[in-house]
């Protein structure tokens, strides 16, 4: 997703009327926001006028410009494409909605020779940043994540639809600079795509707003880059804290099945760590309490850590492979 802001031309029609000419319908006095469908691609659209800074705030998803049957992700540079071709297709057709970059010298509207850093005219208000995880592992899932809190988020939110977890996210007090991962594939078939992602496809998106995107150093749609972009995208990943490695559910128990403990023992010491997780009272003694935890510590538990952080494989997201590792 992205959001730009189109700087219009003072004294030219009136912004207001703009909005009703995109949508081809009558709007209300004061309505300053409308949402439409691309003609061509069917892509969501939202325009937006902003009094205070005059200007027309754009909104769109370029992934759906691209591929609107599917689930892939553009290019960086094919959102200053979208976003002229949209400015032409729209902002044209009456004087409501000139851009203050389609003016020369002399106040003349010019549709096909535009100033010739348009680009650098138009501010970002808004990118996000994504990239896509292949993990066919059953093992995993977002709830392995709960205890992982990205930097400066308040908490962490972990969201289900009657199955698995599907949605980590940091919680903060605005939008800006908050992480997402989610289960793409199940969001597709949620959204009913014609072209389904494979099954365990993970999407992680990093949102910048006005203040993330100043430290990113992007200001302008001359910035939304590809380099620029990778270098975003690496910087929210490394605040997401997501690379953190993690333990499959009940991987101690595999620690523990692995141990050269006896079975018996085996069985005595799962079966003793699962009760105090589940705060059960077994009426062990002292003593009996004493051996089964030195069993335990034997098969490598380590009691100063939470069994969920431990076992006899980690994992971890790797930004670089864009896979889950093993180790």
């Amino acid at each position: 997703m992205i959001a730009v802001d189109i700087p219009l031309a003072i004294g030219l029609g009136e912004p207001k009327q703009f909005l009703s000419t995109i949508k081809n319908a009558e709007m209300g006095r004061w309505a300053d926001r409308v949402v439409v469908r691309h003609e061509g691609s069917r892509a969501v659209v939202k325009w937006q006028l902003l009094k205070t800074s005059w200007a027309i705030r754009l909104e769109f998803n370029p992934s759906r410009f691209q591929d609107p049957d599917g689930y892939s992700l553009a290019m960086p540079e094919a959102t200053q494409f979208i976003v002229q071709k949209l400015v032409e297709e729209n902002m044209f057709t009456s004087m409501d909605g000139i851009p203050e970059f389609a003016l020369n010298d002399f106040g003349e509207i010019q549709i096909d020779d535009w100033h010739p850093n348009w680009r650098e005219m138009i501010r970002v208000a808004r990118l996000d940043t994504s990239v896509d995880f292949l993990i066919p592992d059953p093992d995993f899932n977002l709830g392995l994540y709960s205890s992982i809190r990205p930097k400066y988020a308040k908490a962490t939110r972990i969201t289900f639809d009657g199955g698995p977890p599907e949605t980590w996210e940091g919680v903060y007090k605005t939008r800006d600079g908050v992480p997402k991962m989610y289960n793409k594939y199940q969001k597709a078939k949620e959204d009913k795509l014609r072209v389904l992602p494979p099954e365990g496809l993970y999407r992680f998106e990093f949102q910048y707003g006005r203040k993330s995107l100043a430290r990113a150093h992007i200001h302008t749609l001359a910035d939304v880059t590809s380099a620029k972009f990778e270098q975003a995208l690496r910087s929210g990943w490394e605040r997401s804290n997501l690379s953190t490695s993690v333990f499959a559910e009940n991987a101690w128990m595999r620690l523990i099945g692995k141990s050269l403990l006896p079975p018996k023992i085996r069985a005595e010491v799962i079966g003793f760590l699962q009760a105090e997780l589940g705060q059960v009272e077994l009426g062990y003694g002292v003593e009996e309490m004493t051996d089964v935890k030195a069993w335990a510590r034997e098969a490598g538990i380590n009691f100063k850590k939470e069994l969920i952080n431990q076992g006899d494989v980690a994992m971890a997201l790797d930004l670089e492979s864009q896979r889950l590792i093993y180790y």
